[in-house]
């Protein structure tokens, strides 16, 4: 129920009044047709929060919701693992956040990373690259929640 802006706001006051934030992402939110975007405009946000802490995670469909529904009827496309392994590698070019521990080892997630950036960049991204060149073997099925 909050803007953008708002949340920037709050993130950015918290940090500030000495809090170790702790910000969450979820890949896949926008679908395949509006993934970039997705993660431009998110790694914008991340950037200017400056948290200390980055979880990913990959939207899955968790019956009885509203989206759930819309995945269903056809209303919602999800991420395939290549797409949502290509937002893990957009994720991991743009932030600039120095330094920031990055996980993206939820069960949801295809490639479970770790690390610190920006001294894990190169690492992580070979991790990425690796899987989607097929090299790395990834999570299958869905869904993939605890």
């Amino acid at each position: 129920g909050v803007s953008a802006d708002e949340m920037l706001e709050a993130g950015v006051r918290l940090r500030e009044a000495g809090m170790e934030l702790w910000d969450i992402i979820l890949l896949g939110l926008a679908g395949p047709e509006d993934s970039r975007t997705h993660v431009d405009e998110s790694v914008k946000m991340i950037n200017a929060m400056r948290p200390r802490h980055l979880s990913a995670m990959t939207y899955t469909p968790v019956e009885g919701t509203p989206m759930y529904k819309d995945v269903k009827e056809g209303r919602f496309t999800c991420v395939t693992p290549q797409q949502a392994l290509m937002e893990t590698k957009w994720l991991l070019e743009g932030l600039r956040v120095d330094p920031l521990h990055i996980t993206a080892n939820h069960p949801s997630n295809y490639l479970p990373i770790k690390g610190g950036l920006p001294e894990d960049r190169e690492r992580l991204l070979a991790l990425v690259d690796s899987a989607l060149e097929g090299e790395t073997v990834i999570r299958s099925g869905r869904p993939r929640i605890l």
